[in-house]
């Protein structure tokens, strides 16, 4: 378990820090901290902290809640995202269906994101509900969160082992050193926990930007 002081103390902050391009899915159940993870993560590193942040399809009022120099933008198209970004995907599922035509978007998008430097960070409840070429097309990066252990075994069958792994493992932090389940999150890549606290700025309008989102009428 390490209490992040910095991102150099952990292994899997420290490849986060450093990947240009790639997918990082954040997965685990609702209310688990996905969101907060993900802006914690980007927070504690100062390579991908200091990128331009394409946030697909998202609520653009929430944007005035980030920092000044946060460099965050929407985009509702791929086409409108600029080289170098980080690109945001909150829901993934809802934004790419795995049972829909829109996955063919999101495999475009995965296609270039080595040649266009775009890292791709994305919060999702199970990859089974979402396009897995957010898994095999690029380097992955797979943060996991606290899961429903009966929605696990709906999960894609390479992802199930690990996801309950890192259930157990989140599960015996929280109750044994006292530790909100929300603030820690596993990496199965490099075996490792962390305890990673919200930023300052980060409130209930972030962690609920998609509270009241009309989907019919955006996803």
């Amino acid at each position: 378990m390490i209490d992040l002081r910095s991102y150099k103390d952990s292994l899997t902050l420290t490849e986060f820090n450093d990947m240009d391009f790639g997918s990082v899915p954040f997965i685990g159940r609702g209310k688990s901290g996905k969101s907060l993870a993900m802006y914690s993560f980007l927070e504690a590193c100062p390579e991908q902290r200091s990128r331009p942040k394409a946030f697909y399809r998202f609520p653009p009022e929430v944007f005035q809640k980030f920092p000044s120099d946060y460099q965050a933008y929407a985009v509702n198209s791929f086409d409108e995202v600029l080289p170098g970004s980080i690109v945001i995907l909150e829901d993934a599922a809802r934004l790419f269906p795995s049972r829909s035509t829109k996955g063919l978007e999101l495999q475009q998008i995965m296609g270039v994101a080595s040649h266009n430097d775009l890292l791709i960070l994305s919060t999702v409840q199970t990859l089974a509900n979402v396009d897995q070429c957010l898994l095999r097309d690029q380097r992955v990066l797979l943060i996991c969160k606290l899961f429903d252990w009966f929605g696990i075994s709906f999960e894609r069958d390479e992802l199930k082992e690990l996801e309950y792994e890192a259930d157990i493992i989140i599960k015996d932090i929280a109750e044994r050193y006292g530790v909100d389940y929300h603030l820690i999150s596993y990496c199965p890549e490099f075996s490792e926990a962390l305890i990673a606290p919200p930023p300052g700025w980060y409130g209930y309008e972030i962690s609920h930007a998609l509270r009241g989102l009309k989907i019919l009428g955006v996803a």
